[in-house]
């Protein structure tokens, strides 16, 4: 009886270990914090770099001169094919940011297949080596003023408000896991 069970207990611990799709696809991105530290760790890559508030040569020094890998998550918003490679946007989603992010990421079309296959999600994890980090000029930002007397008027000024900024970072894929997709858990 305790040969069955541990043969029972056995074959369930191996069912339930296996991912699909080559292993990049997990159920969720944060269940536990387990697959995004593994790949944090794997290739030692700088997360919580967006919790700081940093000018662009901060990034610059970090990414590029020290070529260190930088740990992004975010959602896929749009593949552009530019000659022979694909350029994966990667937008950061989170609402409690000061400032907002985008991952210009670039996959070759093996690399392409083979990480992001069909129905998987767009919300990953990447690992990125960063090449490059821009930022947007501010904006024209229209204020209304009160004048006195119900008096108002309006005008427009340059805005560098962190929640209209982005700081761009373009680089090459290392690795990345996708969530399932909805229909596909």
């Amino acid at each position: 009886m305790k040969k069955l069970i541990f043969v029972f207990s056995i074959t369930i611990f191996l069912f339930s270990c296996g991912n699909s799709k080559k292993g990049y696809i997990i159920n969720k991105i944060d269940e536990n914090g387990k697959a995004t530290k593994e790949l944090i760790d794997k290739y030692n890559a700088v997360s919580g770099w967006d919790t700081v508030a940093a000018y662009t040569s901060y990034y610059q020094k970090e990414f590029i001169e020290q070529k260190k890998l930088m740990f992004f998550k975010g959602r896929i918003y749009d593949i552009i094919k530019e000659d022979s490679i694909y350029i994966v946007k990667v937008l950061d989603e989170r609402e409690d940011a000061y400032q907002n992010f985008l991952a210009l990421i670039t996959f070759t079309p093996q690399e392409l297949e083979s990480k992001y296959p069909s129905q998987t999600s767009p919300k990953g994890v990447f690992i990125i080596k960063v090449s490059k980090i821009t930022t947007s000029n501010p904006s024209i930002k229209t204020d209304e003023e009160g004048g006195g007397e119900d008096a108002s008027y309006t005008y427009t000024h340059l805005s560098d408000d962190k929640d209209q900024m982005i700081t761009i970072f373009k680089g090459k894929i290392v690795d990345c896991y996708f969530e399932k997709d909805i229909e596909d858990k």
